[in-house]
């Protein structure tokens, strides 16, 4: 079977580095993916390659390559060899949309530290890679969707969602899928990265306009909360693409009409 893909590795990193309390040495970080996702690991994961440290399983190398990559991208804060890794502001926000993983804690040293004798579940790797592809999903389709409408969007900006631009007008667009009803979840995740990823990545004035995108109506609430901070909102719904005011004043909002039109 082959080796665990990036983006579920991207996941449990996160999370591992998260459940350490945001910052841990590299054996610790290590150790505490083995904890919480051994059982996943795949008989190509755990095949001998040459790495830093000597001969080493096949995950604990990408995982350190992982690491540099996560630095360039501002995920991790920037850090010399035998230092912690730490999840800079952006990172944090990233590791808090991931799942749950179980009812207990890890050691300092990333070892298991149980909180009672309730059953310990760390199997999210299903649940991250379906929900990654409905979050692609809906981040492609709306992409179709504004493109028609004369924006041009740019989703090589990880770990950013969207980038949108049409006629010298920027917008940063955090796209959310809503499970379960969990609105509020969906959208304080939204705000929270969609200010980190500005004040991180967009320092010049202007700054892009921000918008969140979910799966479904995020209610009128939660709308008018992300409109008090300056966050347009867009909504897929049962007819195509809905939005409050503000999105549909800076032509955000794809309908029949607008994307029919020359």
């Amino acid at each position: 079977m082959a080796e665990t893909g990036a983006r579920v590795l991207r996941a449990w990193l996160l999370i591992a580095l998260r459940e350490l309390g945001d910052a841990a040495p590299r054996q610790a970080v290590h150790q505490a993916v083995a904890t919480l996702f051994g059982d996943q690991f795949t008989d190509d994961d755990l095949a001998p390659r040459r790495g830093r440290a000597g001969a080493e399983q096949a995950w604990r190398n990408n995982l350190d390559s992982l690491y540099d990559r996560l630095k360039k991208e501002r995920i991790l804060l920037p850090s010399q060899r035998a230092q912690p890794w730490r999840l800079s502001p952006a990172g944090s926000t990233e590791a808090s949309g991931l799942p749950e993983v179980g009812v207990g804690t890890l050691k300092p040293d990333g070892q298991f530290n149980p909180k009672g004798s309730g059953p310990y579940t760390a199997n999210i790797a299903a649940a991250v890679q379906v929900k990654m592809r409905e979050h692609e999903a809906l981040l492609a389709d709306y992409g179709r969707a504004v493109a028609a409408i004369g924006w041009r969007p740019v989703t090589t900006v990880h770990p950013r969602d969207l980038e949108l631009s049409r006629a010298g007008k920027t917008w940063l667009a955090e796209v959310k899928m809503v499970y379960g009803a969990r609105v509020t979840p969906a959208v304080r995740e939204a705000l929270a990265q969609l200010l980190a990823y500005r004040y991180f990545f967009y320092p010049a004035v202007p700054h892009p306009g921000l918008l969140a995108v979910f799966s479904e109506d995020p209610g009128g609430d939660n709308v008018g909360l992300l409109l008090s901070i300056g966050i347009a909102s867009v909504w897929r719904s049962e007819s195509g693409w809905e939005g409050c005011q503000a999105a549909i004043a800076a032509g955000l909002v794809p309908t029949a009409a607008n994307m029919a039109s020359p």
